[in-house]
C-alpha cells in the first residue's frame, strides 16, 4: 500500500506491506472465537458437574440416614439377639425362645422382616408344641403294638372275620382260670 502525502513541498512516499499484519489478525479473531467457544464447552460442562455434585451430595446425605437407620436395626436386632439367649440361659427352651424373639427380631428390618419373624415364631411354636409329642408319640405306638400282640395270644380272628378266643388261652383258662383271667387283664391293660 503505498500513499501521497504533501509536506511542505517535499513529497514522501510510504511504503509498505501489511498483508502479514492482516493475516495474523484474521488468525488471532479465529483463535478468540476458537477461545469462546471452549470457553462456552468448559461452561457447560462445569454446569453438568455442578448438577452431578449436587446429585452426589443428596445421595451421600440419603445413603448417611441410610446408614444410621441400619445403625438403629442393628443395634436393636442385638438387643433381641440378647434376650434370645438371656431367656435360653435362664431355663427356656430354645424352641420357645424363638418363638417369642424372631417377631421382634424381624420387626427391626422393616415390614418384610415383620411378617419373616412372625413365620418363624409361628413356625416355632408349632414345633414347640408337636415335637415333644412327637416322642410321645412313638412311645404310645410302640405301647399300642405291644397291647396288640398281647390281645393276639387271646384272641383270634377266623376266616369268616369273628373275633374268638385262641387255643392257647383256652387250655390255660382250663387249666388255671386265674392265670387266665390275670393274662385277659394285662392285655386290657396295656
Amino acid at each position: 500500500m503505498a500513499e501521497n502525502e504533501s509536506a511542505g513541498g517535499v513529497i514522501v512516499e510510504i511504503s509498505a506491506d501489511v498483508s502479514g499484519l492482516i493475516t495474523a489478525t484474521r488468525r488471532t479473531e479465529a483463535e478468540l472465537r476458537n477461545v469462546g467457544t471452549a470457553a462456552d464447552t468448559a461452561g457447560t460442562h462445569v454446569a453438568g458437574l455442578e448438577t452431578q455434585l449436587t446429585q452426589t451430595a443428596a445421595a451421600v446425605r440419603t445413603a448417611g440416614a441410610g446408614f444410621g437407620n441400619l445403625q438403629r436395626q442393628l443395634a436393636g436386632a442385638g438387643n433381641q439377639v440378647t434376650d434370645f439367649f438371656l431367656m435360653v440361659t435362664g431355663g427356656q427352651g430354645v424352641i420357645r425362645a424363638l418363638s417369642t424373639q424372631a417377631n421382634q427380631l424381624g420387626m427391626m428390618f422393616g415390614p418384610q422382616g415383620a411378617i419373616i419373624g412372625g413365620i418363624i415364631g409361628l413356625g416355632a411354636m408349632l414345633v414347640g408344641v408337636l415335637f415333644p409329642n412327637l416322642d410321645n408319640t412313638k412311645e404310645k405306638m410302640k405301647e399300642t403294638q405291644d397291647a396288640a400282640k398281647a390281645l393276639a395270644d387271646i384272641f383270634q380272628i377266623t376266616a369268616e372275620g369273628a373275633v374268638v378266643l385262641s387255643e392257647k388261652f383256652e387250655k390255660l383258662a382250663a387249666a388255671n382260670e386265674a392265670a387266665a383271667h390275670a393274662q385277659l387283664i394285662g392285655a386290657i391293660s396295656q
